[in-house]
Order: C-alpha cells, then structure tokens, then sequence
C-alpha cells in the first residue's frame, strides 16, 4: 500500500516541471523571439525598397538622400555635392517629408513663397564707409635673448675651467689618470 501511494504520488509529479518547462519557452518564443523576426523581416523589406530621392538615415545618424542604388549598395547625398557609398543594411530608415525638414534636408514650404521676389533682382543699398584713425601707442619690445642652441647629447653638468683644473689636481694627487 505504502508502495502504491509513491508511485502515484511521483508519476502525477513528474509532470507539473516538464509543463513549466514547455510554458516558459513558449513565453520566450512570443515575448522575445517572434517580434524580433519580424522587425528583421520589416527592416530588411524597407531596405530593399529604398529608391532614388528619399531622405534616409543610417544606423550612424547619418543624414542623406538616395542619388542611386546598385545592388546591395545605395549612393547618399550628405550635402550638395557630396556623395558617400553605404551599404543597403546601413538604412536605419526612410524619413517622412516632416522628419525631412526637421533634419534641415526638405525646403521649407512656409520659408520661401512664390511671390518672393529672387535677390538677383533686388537693388542693393551700400552705406557710405566712414574712415576713423586709431593712434595706439605701444611699448618698444625689449631685445631678444640671444638663441641657445644646445646638443641633446651633451653632458648636462656645467663646465668651467676651475673645475678642471681641480679634477686634474686631485687626479694627479691620488696616482690616477684621467685619459
């Protein structure tokens, strides 16, 4: 009887951890996994529908308008006149006409209105040029120090001549020569 009951009580056991087991990877796969594959999928799509003219940005920040696209590479306009080569999988994203003109790269709608007339043909007013003297007096440079031009490989220590001639007399005292 005691040995009916243990094996009841660790069959039905057994079960419950294996369940879990299943339920936190099916958790992982929704939670983390799936939404994963489908921004990669998204973004690759994206990619490979970039066309010529749209404002992008790269995964560097980047700022650019697409001149052309060759295979898996796409040609950036990052100012007027200058081209930079970049990677189709360096498209962070394709920028919206509003995301444009918050980047500086669409015009202006509102900043410039068709019956502006051009700067060509506007007339120029130059104000006169009033000529004013200054006298500033300043203090005459004291003379140069004369250049000191020094060996990097010479001995550091002063020389002087006493000091010489006292070496040589304690050299010649003690028995010793200095050669």
């Amino acid at each position: 009887m005691v040995d009916e009951a243990a094996q009841q009580s660790s069959g039905g056991g057994s079960i419950l951890p294996l369940l879990l087991l299943v339920g936190v990877f099916a958790l992982m796969y929704f939670l983390v996994i799936r939404p994963q594959s489908q921004r990669r999928k998204q973004m690759t799509s994206m990619q490979n529908k970039v066309e010529e003219g749209a404002p992008v940005m790269t995964l560097g920040g980047l700022y650019g308008t697409v001149v052309s696209t060759e295979g898996d590479s796409v040609l950036l306009e990052v100012s007027p006149g200058v081209t930079n080569r970049y990677a189709r999988a360096a498209i962070a994203k394709v920028l919206s006409d509003e995301e444009a003109t918050k980047a500086g790269m669409a015009a202006n709608e509102d900043a410039v209105d068709e019956d502006d007339v051009p700067l060509t043909d506007a007339v120029l007013v130059e104000e006169p040029v009033v000529a004013t003297t200054t006298t500033t007096t300043t203090a005459p440079e004291p003379p140069a120090a004369p250049e000191v031009v020094s060996d990097p490989t010479a001995d550091p220590r002063p020389v002087s001549a006493e000091a010489d001639s006292t070496a040589d007399t304690a050299d010649s005292a003690k028995g010793t020569d200095r050669r």
